[in-house]
């Protein structure tokens, strides 16, 4: 025989069975237990990619690099979308001025034109975040495990973004 809790009393059905009945009980519970607290907690861990000051250093670190190395040796060919006309930074007219501009006396305009116009360090924030859900990576992970992702990433948006501005 098997007892079952039903409207709040105890009821002896006949029969072996060792399981809950579906659809005779709304909650049944086993014998000896008279509360519906959970036994065993469950553990909470921390996530590291739910860390603000992890995500902070790592945006700063790879906008730094951006800044610092990026623009001024592997993104050059991206300087090129960009012209300097009496002191002053716009993108080119058309497709040929890109061919054309080869002048690398004015990069660091170009390039400060850039971070500021093209690609500023709240949308290197949404490109990272981006990253980490489309890739499914690690915020920890990025600087040391997926650094040419990034950079690969932030050369397709930068080149996108100047691109559409002619």
């Amino acid at each position: 025989m098997t007892s079952i809790v039903q409207d709040g009393r105890l009821m002896m059905v006949p029969g072996a069975l060792s399981f809950p009945m579906v659809g005779i009980a709304p909650f049944v519970k086993p014998f000896g237990i008279t509360s519906d607290v959970p036994l065993v907690k469950a553990r909470q861990y921390f996530n590291p990619n739910d860390d603000p000051q992890l995500r902070e250093t790592v945006i700063k670190h790879f906008y730094r690099k951006l800044r610092e190395v990026w623009l001024e040796s592997s993104f050059v060919k991206l300087l090129r979308y960009i012209k300097v006309q009496n002191g002053t930074p716009m993108p080119v007219d058309s497709i040929k001025e890109i061919e054309n501009n080869t002048d690398r006396s004015h990069d660091a305009r170009k390039i400060q034109y850039v971070l500021e116009s093209i690609f500023s360090k709240y949308d290197m924030e949404v490109l990272l975040d981006k990253v980490v859900m489309e890739y499914m990576l690690n915020w920890y992970d990025l600087k040391s495990k997926h650094n040419d992702i990034v950079k690969q990433e932030v050369y397709r948006k930068i080149k996108h973004r100047l691109v559409r501005k002619l």
